[in-house]
């Protein structure tokens, strides 16, 4: 799908509809301390977050 720049608004909101529509798992590794942060920022876009604080979880999930 092309994105023209004479409309970003039109745009951001067309690709938020698309995000919110697919609602994609997104993968973050945190740390503890901002992990209620950081997953708050995919939920609030429409997508799904898998929160991993352990880094060697993380080729579990780079498998899947």
């Amino acid at each position: 799908m092309t994105r023209t720049p004479e409309h970003p608004i039109e745009s951001t909101v067309s690709l938020l509809h698309e995000l919110r529509d697919h609602a994609p798992l997104v993968q973050c590794v945190t740390n503890i301390a901002v992990t209620n942060f950081t997953a708050n920022v995919p939920l609030a876009l429409g997508a799904v977050a898998a929160m991993v604080d352990v880094p060697e979880l993380r080729a579990a999930w780079d498998a899947a």
